[in-house]
C-alpha cells in the first residue's frame, strides 16, 4: 500500500489489470455487505482509460447497491445484477464486463457463506497503518525505464483493436475541443448506441466494423456539408480534420446522427428496419411505400441504415444510396430534435422527389476530379432544401438534372390543378422504363389518366418488338448520341429495357422530347382502340398501306422486324438511311447491316448458310473501315455479291466464266431491269426514296440467282 505523500502525482499502473480490477471487485463487495457509504470512497473513482464498456460497468457497480436480502440468496450475483434497470444488454459481449461478472459470483460464492464479520473485515481491508495489501512501484522515469517494459512484462496482453483506439482518441479530442459533448459520446456510445448496432452483428457477434462504416458516412456527409476535403486516409485522422475545429452544429449533427436510430421507448429489436420497410419497398405491387429500382445494396432489404453499416464505402454503396439515406436521416433528426412534425404523406412525397431526381442523374452522379466536393455539397443542399421545405425551385448547379429538376417542377404544377390524378401519375412513375421520369410525356388533364393506364399495358416486355415499330410509324422518336466523330441514333430494344430507359430519360437540349411526339400519337390511337393489343398490328399496317407513306428507312423498318433488332436498340445511318449499321452494343463497332439481315431473311435463306460464301450468315462487320466502306454478301456458287446502295442493290462479282450460268445469269438481269451498271434500281432518278419495295424486290433477285444460276 502506497501511504499518503510517499508518492506524489498521479498513478497510472502499465501492467496489473486484472489484479487491480479484482481488489475493487472486492472492495466493492466487502463494502456493500459492511453497509459502508460509498460516498466516501476514493477507491470508487477506479475507472478504464481506455475501454468506455467496462468504465460504465464500474460507474454502474458504484451506483447499485444490492438488498440485504440478497447477499442470502444462493443464486449468482451477477443474475441480479443484469436484471437491474442500468444493466446494458450489450454488455454480455464485453469480456471486460463479463470477467468482472465471474469475479463478482466467485467472490459471493467464497465469502457468501463464511463465517465473517464483513464489518471486521472492511476496517481491515480500509486501514491505511496495517494495511492487508501492498503494492511494490517501480518509478519508470527514476530508473530510465520506457514503455517497453509493458510490452516484456506482459506477453499475454492484447493490443487494443482499430475500434477501441479509435474510441479513445476521438473521447480524447473530444473532451479537448468540445468537452459539453464529449460526456454525452462517452456515455452512449457503449450503451445506447451499441444497442443499435447489435441488430447487424456479424457472425463473431461483433459490431466494431458496422460502428465505424457509419460513422464514417456521418463523417463524411459532416465534411461535405461545411465544405471540407479531408485527404486523410486513416478514420481517425479524418475524424480529426472535420471535428477538431467544427462548431457546435456539426458535432450536434454527429451527436444525433445516432441517437435517431435508438428507441427511447421500448424494445431496439427491428425498431430500425422497420422505418425503413415503412418507407420503401422493391415490391412492384406494394401501393403503401415509395418504389425502389435498381438501388445497390437493396436486393434483399431496403433498410439504407443495415446496408450502411455493412457496405459504406463499398461497391455495394452509390452516392444515390447516400443522397437518399441522407434524406431519411435528416428528416428524423429534424422531427426528433427540430420540433419538424412527423407527416409521414408529407415525407413519402418528398422522398419520391429526391428518388426521380437520383434516377435522372446518372452522369451528374458519376463525380468528376475537381467538380465532386462542391457538387456532392450542393447535392446534399438540395436534398435537405426538398426534405425539410418541399423546395425543388431553388436547387443548386452543378447538381441534379436539369431536365428532371424542370419535370418535378411541371409534374407538381399538374398536381396542384389535378389532385385527383396523383396515384395515376406516381403509378407512371413507377414504370420500371420511366424510373420516375415524365418528361416524355404530355401533361393534360383531360388524356393523362387514359394514357397513364394505356402506357402500362402497352410497354410490357412481351410487347417491346411490336411496340418497335408501332412507335416508329408514328414518327422518328430516336435519341441521337455521340460517337466518336459521328453519332448514332438509339431506339427502343425488343429484347432489352435499358434502351427504353436511356430514351425516355430527359436529358440536355430535351425541347421537347424525341419521342414525344411519336408516343403521344401511339397512346392515342391505343386509347382510340379500346385499348385493343392488335392495335399494335394495326396500326403498323395502316402506315405501310397508307398510299402517303413514302419507302423511306422508316417503312423499312417498320415492315421488317430483323431490321428492328439491334440488341441495344442502336444505329449509324448514312445520309440517305438506305446504308445502316446495326450495332452490337453502345460503341463497340461490331455490327449488322439491317437491309442485308431483311434481305436474306425475305428471300427465305436465313438458315441455309451453305449459299454464302464465307464468313457465313449471319455476317457481322467489324471497324471503321466496313462501316464506311462495302458490306456484301457473296453467293457461294457464283461469286456475285449484293451491297445496299442509296439507289438499290448493287450487284459486282462479274462476270461469271461459265457460259451456261452467264446466260442464266443475263436472262435474269432482262427480267429485273438490270442494266451493265449491274443495278438493281429501286430509286428513280430525282427521287429520294422507293418507287417499290428494295427489300421484297432484292429478295426475288436473290431467289432467282441462288435457283437459276
Amino acid at each position: 500500500m502506497i501511504t499518503e505523500g510517499e508518492l506524489e502525482g498521479t498513478f497510472y499502473p502499465l501492467d496489473g489489470q486484472q489484479r487491480l480490477t479484482t481488489l475493487f471487485l472486492l472492495h466493492w463487495y466487502v463494502a456493500q455487505r459492511a453497509r459502508v457509504d460509498l460516498a466516501q470512497q476514493c477507491w470508487t473513482n477506479f475507472t478504464y482509460a481506455t475501454r468506455p464498456g467496462a468504465r460504465q460497468f464500474c460507474e454502474f457497480l458504484v451506483a447499485t447497491p444490492p438488498d440485504c436480502d440478497m447477499f442470502e440468496k444462493e443464486s449468482p450475483l451477477s443474475a441480479w445484477l443484469k436484471n437491474q434497470t442500468g444493466y446494458f444488454l450489450t454488455w454480455k459481449h464485453d469480456p471486460s464486463i463479463q470477467s468482472m461478472l465471474v469475479m463478482l459470483d466467485a467472490l459471493h460464492k467464497t465469502l457468501g457463506k463464511a463465517d465473517l464479520g464483513f464489518q471486521d473485515a472492511w476496517e481491515r481491508l480500509s486501514d491505511t497503518k496495517q494495511t492487508a495489501i501492498r503494492f511494490h512501484v517501480l518509478l519508470m522515469k527514476e530508473n530510465g525505464l520506457t514503455d517497453k517494459l509493458y510490452i516484456t512484462m506482459n506477453s499475454r496482453g492484447k493490443p487494443l483493436t482499430e475500434f477501441e483506439n479509435f474510441k479513445a482518441n476521438f473521447e480524447g479530442m473530444l473532451k479537448k475541443q468540445h468537452p459539453k459533448k464529449a460526456n454525452d459520446f462517452i456515455q452512449k456510445i457503449d450503451n445506447e448506441w451499441a444497442d443499435i448496432f447489435w441488430e447487424y452483428k456479424d457472425d463473431k457477434c461483433q459490431i466494431d466494423k458496422q460502428f465505424m462504416r457509419y460513422f464514417r458516412f456521418v463523417t463524411d456527409v459532416c465534411a461535405w456539408r461545411n465544405g471540407i476535403f479531408s485527404t486523410a486516409k486513416f478514420i481517425d485522422e479524418m475524424a480529426d480534420d472535420v471535428y477538431e475545429n467544427a462548431d457546435e452544429k456539426c458535432i450536434d449533427f454527429l451527436l444525433h446522427a445516432f441517437d435517431v436510430w435508438h428507441n427511447s421507448n421500448g424494445n431496439q429489436t427491428n425498431f430500425v428496419r422497420v422505418i425503413f420497410d415503412n418507407l420503401f419497398t422493391t415490391d412492384k405491387a406494394s401501393l403503401k411505400s415509395l418504389f425502389l429500382f435498381n438501388t445497390p445494396g437493396t436486393e434483399k432489404s431496403v433498410d439504407f441504415f443495415g446496408a450502411c453499416c455493412q457496405d459504406y464505402k463499398s461497391n455495394s454503396w452509390s452516392y444515390g444510396n447516400t443522397l437518399l439515406f441522407y434524406a431519411v436521416l435528416r428528416w428524423k433528426i429534424a422531427v426528433r430534435f427540430e420540433q419538424m412534425s412527423d407527416d409521414y404523406p408529407k415525407l413519402s412525397k418528398r422522398l419520391r422527389v429526391v428518388r426521380n431526381l437520383i434516377e435522372a442523374s446518372n452522369d451528374e452522379l458519376a463525380l468528376r476530379e475537381g467538380d465532386s466536393v462542391q457538387r456532392i455539397t450542393n447535392l446534399l443542399c438540395d436534398v435537405e432544401k426538398i426534405i425539410l421545405h418541399g423546395d425543388i425551385r431553388s436547387l443548386s448547379s452543378p447538381g441534379f438534372n436539369k431536365v428532371q429538376i424542370d419535370d418535378e417542377i411541371r409534374k407538381e404544377d399538374f398536381l396542384l390543378q389535378n389532385p385527383a390524378l396523383e396515384q395515376d401519375l406516381h403509378a407512371l412513375e413507377d414504370h420500371a422504363l420511366l424510373q420516375g421520369g415524365l418528361s416524355v410525356f404530355t401533361l393534360q388533364s383531360s388524356s393523362f389518366q387514359a394514357y397513364s393506364k394505356a402506357f402500362q399495358t402497352l410497354f410490357d416486355k412481351a410487347r417491346w418488338p411490336d411496340l418497335t415499330g408501332a412507335l416508329l410509324s408514328k414518327g422518328e422518336y430516336a435519341r441521337k448520341w455521340s460517337r466518336g466523330n459521328g453519332a448514332y441514333l438509339s431506339f427502343g430494344s425488343a429484347k432489352n429495357a435499358q434502351p427504353w430507359q436511356n430514351l425516355f430519360r430527359g436529358r440536355r437540349n430535351d425541347n421537347p422530347h424525341p419521342a414525344n411526339d411519336a408516343l403521344m400519337r401511339l397512346l392515342d390511337d391505343f386509347c382510340k382502340s379500346s385499348c385493343n393489343l392488335s392495335a399494335l398490328v394495326t396500326i403498323q399496317n395502316e402506315y405501310l398501306n397508307n398510299p402517303n407513306t413514302d419507302k423511306d428507312w422508316r417503312y423499312y423498318f417498320v415492315k421488317y422486324p430483323i431490321m428492328r433488332d439491334a440488341p441495344r436498340g442502336n444505329y449509324v445511318f448514312e445520309a440517305s438511311r438506305y446504308r445502316a449499321c446495326m450495332l452490337k452494343s453502345d460503341r463497340v463497332a461490331t455490327f449488322r447491316d439491317p437491309y442485308l439481315c431483311a434481305l436474306v431473311e425475305a428471300a427465305g435463306y436465313s438458315n441455309a448458310t451453305e449459299h454464302f460464301s464465307p464468313p457465313s450468315w449471319p455476317r457481322e462487320f467489324y471497324g471503321n473501315q466496313d462501316e464506311h466502306g462495302r458490306r456484301i454478301i457473296k453467293l457461294q456458287k457464283t461469286g456475285i455479291m449484293f451491297e445496299c446502295v442509296k439507289d438499290g442493290w448493287q450487284l459486282s462479282g462479274l462476270p461469271i466464266a461459265n457460259a451456261q450460268q452467264q446466260s442464266a445469269f443475263m436472262h435474269i438481269c432482262i427480267c429485273f431491269s438490270i442494266g451493265t451498271d449491274w443495278l438493281l434500281r429501286t430509286v428513280r432518278p430525282g427521287s429520294d426514296f422507293d418507287y417499290v419495295d428494295r427489300v421484297d424486290k432484292g429478295a426475288k433477285l436473290l431467289k432467282e440467282l441462288i435457283s437459276k444460276v
